[in-house]
């Protein structure tokens, strides 16, 4: 009998090593099926992060060529401003420059007038003042 029982107490032994080994791969297996799972969490929400940043790159680049167009409008309003400034100097140019040709050619005419009959005299002088009226 002795035999069977220390048969009996090896088996023991044995189921009792094998029930804590079992123990504690069940324990690393829950760790394991835990840090899964906190891997699975951390995934999802870095796509989720991933997702978020894309979407806000495309609206980054739509705000870029938005503002794009808009420097684009507001140089070409610039360039029209200016050649409109440019074609209004041009205009008061012209009629400078026509006032003093009509200024001259008058004067020129008088001159010529005054070189082809001479000065007037006091007399004529007086009469255009009378006619003229009172100043």
């Amino acid at each position: 009998m002795l035999d069977h029982g220390i048969v009996s107490l090896g088996v023991q032994a044995e189921i009792d090593r094998i029930s804590a080994a079992l123990g504690d791969t069940t324990a690393n297996l829950e760790a394991l099926d835990n840090d899964l799972g906190t891997i699975r969490q951390s995934i999802i929400q870095g796509s989720s992060s991933l997702e978020f940043l894309r979407s806000e790159s495309d609206n980054l680049k739509l705000d870029a060529q938005e503002m794009k167009e808009g420097i684009t409008r507001l140089q070409e309003a610039n360039v029209e401003g200016a050649l409109n400034l440019t074609r209004e100097a041009k205009q008061r140019s012209d009629g400078a420059a026509e006032k003093v040709f009509l200024f001259m050619t008058s004067s020129l005419g008088v001159l010529y007038h005054i070189a082809a009959v001479g000065p007037p005299d006091r007399g004529e002088e007086r009469d255009a003042r009378r006619l003229q009226g009172p100043a």
